[in-house]
């Protein structure tokens, strides 16, 4: 993982610092879902009859993204907020951007698997 310095602005959220993130998590990670288009992996909706299709193509597609921890729950969320040592030896409580990543990431694969969806399924 980077260090919290790398990712200057990341916990702001201004339209400016969120581009700061991304394009350092380019950077950071070149496997990242950001760094390609997931949209074009899945080439049909899932609806009552193509489940089964739908599924294999999802599966497939988040396990070569290195990213199939996140749907079963499997991989763990890391803490919010850590705790940090500031100079006159007090502590505070800091925006963990390891978090901040998994946040990102998480929410950008509920988006991707949400647009899979077909209207049947959504409704």
């Amino acid at each position: 993982m980077t260090s919290s310095s790398s990712f200057a602005g990341a916990s702001s959220s201004s339209p400016a610092s969120s581009m700061v993130f991304f394009a350092q998590l380019l950077k950071t990670n070149p496997c990242s879902p950001f760094t390609t288009t997931l949209g074009n992996t899945i080439s049909i909706k899932v609806d009552r009859m193509y489940y089964l299709i739908w599924c294999s193509q999802v599966i497939s597609a988040l396990r070569g993204h290195n990213l199939a921890g996140y749907v079963p729950g499997i991989k763990l969320y890391p803490l919010e907020f850590i705790t940090s040592q500031n100079t006159d030896e007090s502590t505070s409580k800091i925006l963990n951007l390891e978090f901040e990543q998994w946040h990102h990431e998480d929410q950008f694969l509920l988006s991707w698997l949400l647009s899979s969806l077909s209207l049947a399924i959504l409704s």
